[in-house]
């Protein structure tokens, strides 16, 4: 037996954003100002085929907005300035919606064999921050040369191990990935809603390649890992790859914003992303503010702790773990008045995804 994901939701985005229905689609005047000087390809060719449709009423949204505006915020530790720049989930669970189930980066999926088996359909045409296509492939390369890597995944994921084990990945064609698990895994979307935060969504094979020994050439990885300050192969991929500490601008990124000014930069900037695949229902390009801003406080009187602005390379990965949920219940909301930056619990304003995060 065969069961399709078919929200209520999903549908009217799937039927707004058909192929025969013409679109008018708009961007943000910066973005439209680079389009114009010949450095960006029009708003058409940088959006997938079928964009997530954020319907007023959904997703934290209650009106169409505006462009313009800076959302700024306030956070104790580096770890924590991920909350309204980051959005890495394949679907969401809206917490403000009764625990609403919608669809983001990943448009669909399908079950069958009692729940063992998921289909999950990408969107076609959806672009990292760089232009380069997202595909199925950056998905295998997560899985196979970061999740079954034992220099890079000591420790397998608990939230993807089930019945004990791993599951089976695999590609039936550059948009559509299939995982198999030995057991009924009925849970298997909500629980990629609220624990796949920077997994799927957030391995740029084109560019993550080039620190793996899978594929460059392994000596010269090691030469380029001792000239960066890093003892391996390992601490230079995890730094690259930036996982908690937004200080690596080259990072190619599915976020609503891209950093411009990172760690240690206080405050961290970021930017729209111009290939960010999401419009409201009147076809505006989200997200609307054109800035996020973090600015890291001090625990105490006298400003930043020096320590919340160490880099990745000074911590290993279990101490890194230890010191993000440490501060996860940490945020604070400044509100900017200017238009389009009113700080809503909406993904696309700024920070619903900050409270899915903080309660795991």
């Amino acid at each position: 037996m065969k069961f399709i994901f078919r929200s209520d939701r999903l549908l009217l985005s799937l039927v707004f954003c058909n192929s025969t229905f013409a679109v008018d689609y708009k961007e943000a005047p910066q973005i439209a100002a680079r389009v114009a000087a010949g450095e960006l390809p029009p708003v058409e060719e940088r959006l997938p085929v079928e964009p997530l449709v954020v319907k007023i009423g959904s997703y934290g949204v209650d009106s169409i907005g505006r462009y313009g505006g800076v959302i700024r915020k306030d956070a104790l530790d580096s770890p924590s300035v991920q909350g309204a720049t980051d959005i890495t989930v394949p679907f969401y669970n809206d917490l403000l919606d009764g625990g609403a189930f919608l669809p983001l980066g990943w448009k669909a999926y399908e079950f069958s064999d009692n729940a063992r088996t998921w289909t999950f359909s990408l969107r076609r045409g959806m672009k990292w921050s760089d232009g380069h296509p997202y595909t199925v492939d950056d998905v295998l390369f997560w899985y196979e040369d970061f999740v079954l890597n034992n220099e890079l995944s000591p420790v397998p994921p608990s939230w993807l191990t089930h019945g004990g084990e791993l599951p089976k990945i695999e590609k039936i064609d550059h948009h559509t990935v299939r995982f198999t698990f030995q057991a009924p895994n009925l849970n298997f979307p909500r629980i990629m809603s609220w624990f796949s935060e920077r997994q799927f969504m957030a391995f740029p094979k084109h560019y993550l390649a080039q620190f793996h020994p899978k594929h460059t050439d392994p000596e010269a990885l090691k030469r380029r890992a001792r000239e960066a300050g890093f003892s391996s192969w390992s601490q230079l991929f995890e730094a690259r790859r930036d996982w908690l500490y937004n200080s690596n601008p080259d990072l190619p990124t599915l976020c609503p914003w891209v950093i411009r000014s990172g760690i240690p930069n206080n405050p961290a900037i970021y930017i729209r992303n111009p290939y960010y695949y999401a419009v409201d229902e009147a076809g505006n390009q989200l997200p609307y503010a054109d800035e996020v801003r973090w600015t890291l406080v001090a625990e105490g009187p006298g400003g930043a702790d020096e320590r919340s602005l160490e880099g990745i390379d000074q911590l290993a990965p279990s101490q890194r773990g230890r010191r993000a949920s440490r501060h996860r219940a940490h945020e604070f909301h400044a509100p900017d008045p200017h238009p389009g930056s009113e700080d809503k619990e909406c993904p696309f304003r700024g920070s619903l995804v900050s409270i899915q995060r903080r309660l795991f």
